[in-house]
């Protein structure tokens, strides 16, 4: 009878241990993709401004890609990939690219297997940033790219919190951007969906009087094979107003998702450079470019990144190229002088030379 129950509360310690293993293991193999529309109004005294995104997310356990197209007017449309395998290096690639040349590539509406490289080799200029940070903040004030991380694909970075923690960085402040270069974190309050390693519900960051600026809620949520996500969610960024004693709102975002997939159609989670690209490239921080902040340089992708040493030698190299280019500028801006002053002497040599002959015959 002893040995029975020895056995029975072995068999019991086994089973808690494998559901607390398959509980983990379900936060963290986690396979999914979102795809929806993002819209986000900016309140101004001057003018109130409304953006709209269609976006997909993709996510593979703790690597992910954000791609958002918007229309940006003239008949163009502007294809973003924003992308991190590590939680540490995030890849961000944008193109602008003819909304006819999208539609004939039927992609126009972000389906799950398209990527940039789809579309081949445009005409124009991609830019790209390469940045060390393990969430996504966008370098201008309208940016929609962390709002879509933090609720969709956020879940191994509130697993890597201390218990402790208490201050977030504010992924939607524009000032904590890896241009920008400030590490800005709050007072905060959160709740997730499932417990450690899964999404947020929802996300309070507060100002130094504990009232809540920026206000992140999903408006529902679904299962997806063994994860429990969002299926969209609202946002909302408000300022305490001196002038009125109240909080003011700055800026509403909505994100619906109209399909879930529990499965991640992309073999990579990084942007595929294609054509020509100007880079700008933190990683190369503490040259002598750009008050050591970053370098730039421009490569022509064929679907794979430079490494840090190439990085670093197309880096010198377009240095080298500016500051001869800025040289040949400043010589072509003394020409004029230079021309100027041969002009004058070709004309005013042949009668200074007359009338001094005319003065040395009379004399």
């Amino acid at each position: 009878m002893r040995l029975l129950r020895l056995q029975g509360c072995r068999v019991v310690s086994y089973l808690a241990m494998v559901t607390i293993v398959v509980s983990v293991w379900s936060s963290w193999a986690s396979e999914y993709e979102f795809e929806g529309t993002i819209n986000e109004k900016i309140f101004s005294h001057d003018a109130n401004k409304v953006l709209t995104n269609k976006f997909t997310v993709y996510v593979r356990d703790c690597s992910w890609m954000i791609r958002t197209v918007s229309d940006v007017g003239k008949g163009m449309v502007q294809i973003r990939e924003v992308g991190s395998t590590d939680g540490k290096e995030i890849h961000d690639y944008s193109k602008t690219l003819k909304i006819s040349d999208v539609s004939k590539s039927g992609n126009l509406n972000v389906s799950a297997p398209t990527t940039l490289a789809t579309f081949g080799n445009p005409s124009s200029m991609n830019l790209a940033i390469i940045y060390s940070k393990n969430m996504p903040v966008g370098n201008l004030y309208n940016d929609m790219v962390g709002h879509l991380w933090l609720m969709f694909a956020s879940q191994c970075y509130w697993k890597s919190l201390d218990t402790n923690t208490t201050l977030l960085t504010t992924v939607y402040d524009w000032k904590t951007s890896s241009l920008a270069g400030q590490d800005l974190k709050v007072p905060a309050e959160w709740e997730l969906l499932n417990g450690p390693g899964s999404l947020p519900r929802e996300v309070r960051y507060l100002g130094q009087w504990d009232e809540t600026n920026g206000f992140y809620k999903v408006t529902g949520s679904k299962a997806v094979g063994a994860v429990l996500v969002p299926n969209g969610f609202t946002f909302e960024e408000r300022h305490a107003s001196y002038i009125t004693h109240k909080m003011e709102l700055d800026k509403r975002v909505e994100a619906e998702v109209t399909s879930v997939r529990s499965v991640c159609s992309l073999p990579s989670l990084l942007p595929i450079p294609i054509g020509r690209t100007i880079v700008i490239d933190e990683r190369l921080a503490g040259g002598s470019a750009h008050g050591g902040k970053y370098s730039d340089y421009m490569f022509t992708g064929s679907g794979k990144w430079p490494s840090l040493e190439d990085a670093r030698k197309l880096a010198e190299a377009h240095r080298i190229h500016q500051l001869n280019l800025s040289s040949s500028e400043a010589n072509l801006a003394h020409r004029p002088a230079i021309t100027l002053i041969v002009m004058c002497i070709f004309l005013a040599g042949p009668p200074i030379i007359y009338f001094t002959l005319q003065r040395s015959r009379k004399s």
